[in-house]
Parts: C-alpha cells; structure tokens; sequence
C-alpha cells in the first residue's frame, strides 16, 4: 500500500501520529495494521481517556462497545486535543446523530464495510483540514466515490451536497453539516442543476440515486477483506 503525502507535515520522526481507540482486540490489530502499513504514519494504540493518553494528529474511534458514548468521546478528545482530527468508525449513523456529532467536533466518519479502502484517504483527507463523509445511502456498495468525481464532472464539496440532499437535509442543515453558509449551498445545488440538467432538489435526490452513472462511473467493488471481517462480526463482541 503506497505511503499518504503526509511525510512533509509535522509529526515526530516527519510523520503524522494517529491514536485507535477500540475496546475490540481484533478490531484493534485490524485498525493497527492496516495505519502501519503507511510509512507515513505514526500508530499508537490508546487504551483509556485519562490525563495520560498521548497527544496525536488525529485519534480515530471505533463506536463498537465504547465504554461511554461517542458524543462524550469526541467531546473529551476536542477539549483535552483542540487541534486534533477526529473520526468515527461505525455501521451506520442518523443525519441527526452526523450533525449531532459534527458538533461535538467530528471531522470525519467511515463506515465499517469500506475501513480498509477508504480509512487512509478519509485520515489525509481531514489531516490536510477536509471534511470525510463516507456514508452511503445505497446497497450495492457503489455510491459516489469522492476520487471518480475528481475525475468527472462533480467536485468532492458538490457530492458530500447530493449526499445529504439525499438524507433530506435542508439547505440549513447541509450548511451546518458541512461547515459553509447556507448561500454556499444554494450555490452548489445550482451548480448541480445545471451540470446534470436537473429542475430542482427532488429530481436531484431521485435521479442520482436511480441513475449514478450520470454523475459518474463507478465500477462494483469487489469483496474486500474489510467486508469480510465485517460479515465475521469483528466489530461487535458476544
């Protein structure tokens, strides 16, 4: 696995520190091994909130059995690490629990099926002060992938929009979500109207969703190890 274009950021040694906290022991080495694989990376592994958890770019947690909410995780990690990067790991989270936990500073979240091909880009992603939403309201695993619309017509900010325009958010609530005035988002959806010779938000949210070639060419993902530990229940203990 190639290494991120983190080297030249700060961090000991010129790399980024990156802190798991997940209370899975497998879930855990998964995490671990797949962030070790990048030279640019420096891995620790946390093994409680206190006074002597080490400072790190960005801390990544798994919401599976955490021993206190991921709201109260995430605040306790904002306010003792101010400048780090936060993302959660989860199967699926409610556009009101993403808001929810966008403001107790969540930079990031990734769904359990796609950790292993989507965790690095999402950790460079919110290292270099992006936003990473990984969720998708589809079954096939396809979505719109952030890297295909950078080839294609769509920007990234323009997808994170359909996205939530397919969650049903308001244009209020994408701006609060995605940290922009609401203006910015009229903005985007005007610019999506045009692009995919649309009328209006409804006909954003049906068509690309019935249509994603139209935005762009995704091929079907094949089973990735990350999807068969998540058939094998690594995420959740008996």
């Amino acid at each position: 696995m190639p290494a991120l274009g983190l080297t030249e950021m700060h961090g000991p040694n010129g790399k980024m520190s990156t802190g798991i906290i997940a209370e899975n022991p497998l879930a855990a080495k998964f995490l671990y091994n797949l962030l070790r694989a990048n030279t640019g990376l420096e891995v620790t592994l946390v093994a409680e909130l206190s006074d002597s958890t080490r400072v790190a770019d960005a801390f990544i947690a798994d919401n599976s059995n955490l021993p206190l909410p991921i709201g109260e995780c995430l605040r306790w990690l904002r306010s003792h690490f101010p400048r780090s990067k936060l993302i959660v790991l989860d199967s699926e989270i409610h556009p009101d629990q993403m808001m929810y936990l966008r403001e107790c500073g969540m930079d990031g979240v990734v769904e359990y099926r796609s950790v292993d091909r989507d965790l690095l880009s999402a950790l460079e992603r919110v290292l270099a002060g992006g936003l990473w939403l990984s969720f998708q309201p589809y079954t096939d695993g396809r979505g719109f992938d952030s890297i295909a619309l950078t080839r294609d017509r769509i920007t990234p900010r323009e997808a994170q929009v359909i996205e939530l325009v397919q969650r049903r958010l308001s244009n209020k609530e994408i701006a609060r979500m995605l940290n922009i005035q609401e203006s910015t988002v009229k903005f985007h959806l005007s610019n999506l109207f045009s692009k995919l010779h649309l009328t209006g938000r409804h006909e954003l949210s049906d068509k690309t969703e019935r249509k994603r070639n139209i935005v762009c060419s995704c091929p079907a993902r094949k089973e990735s190890f990350g999807s068969k530990l998540a058939d094998k229940s690594i995420w959740t203990t008996t």
